[in-house]
Order: structure tokens, then C-alpha cells, then sequence
């Protein structure tokens, strides 16, 4: 079934890699807000590890669907904050039989990541 714009019911975030200039001259990446759109989130499949000590960490992958223009600069530098969780760009698909939408496929790892991305 294809998605519709009524699907888009999720608030995304959207944290970008931007330069900021340090005061020594040198070139440094840290994430800020680009913006909020709308969008049609998914999970599509999941793993768990036991990690030493009996830590446990999971990775799940969610579809994420939006219209293409609300992207403009998709890059795998980014990551979008959903219901309060960091899901990571892995890699995009424009879907083709229908022009303005893109397939977001994106990483969640519990137990590893911190929203701030530290």
C-alpha cells in the first residue's frame, strides 16, 4: 500500500552535521536542528547482542517515509529525533513509481547512543 500524506503522522527532527570554525583555525562537525517535518515511520527489523558483563544492546532498523522536498539535503550525515529517540541514516531509496517521496532506512541502537549523539 503506498503512503499517503494522511500517514505522515510522526514529528521528525532532523539533526544535521554543520562546520563550526574553532578559535585555533581548525574545522570541527557538530550536529544542530535543521528542521521538523512530517513523517511515516516504520520498523522493519531488529537484533539483540550480549555484550561482557551481561549488557545487552539492540539495533533496529525503522522505515522512515517522507516527501523529498521537505529534505532537501539528504546526507548520511544526519540523524532524526523520533518520539524521543535517535534514529541514524543508513541509507535512502527514492520510491519511483510514485515522484516526491523518499524511503529513509535508519538505525536505532539501544544501549549505545545518547540523543546528544555522545
Amino acid at each position: 500500500m503506498a503512503t499517503q500524506v494522511r500517514d505522515l503522522r510522526d514529528r521528525a527532527e532532523v539533526w544535521l552535521a554543520a562546520p563550526v570554525e574553532q578559535p585555533n583555525g581548525e574545522t570541527d562537525y557538530c550536529y544542530t536542528k535543521s528542521r521538523t517535518i512530517w513523517a511515516a515511520v516504520n520498523p522493519t527489523s531488529g537484533r539483540t547482542e550480549t555484550l561482557t558483563g551481561d549488557a545487552e544492546r539492540a539495533e533496529i532498523t525503522h522505515r522512515v517515509v517522507c516527501r523529498s522536498a521537505s529534505l532537501p539535503e539528504l546526507c548520511l550525515e544526519m540523524y532524526f529525533i523520533i518520539r524521543g529517540q535517535r534514529l541514524d541514516v543508513s541509507y535512502w531509496l527514492p520510491i519511483y513509481n510514485r515522484r516526491g517521496w523518499v524511503e529513509i532506512y535508519c538505525t536505532l541502537r539501544q544501549g549505545e547512543v545518547t540523543r546528544d549523539g555522545s
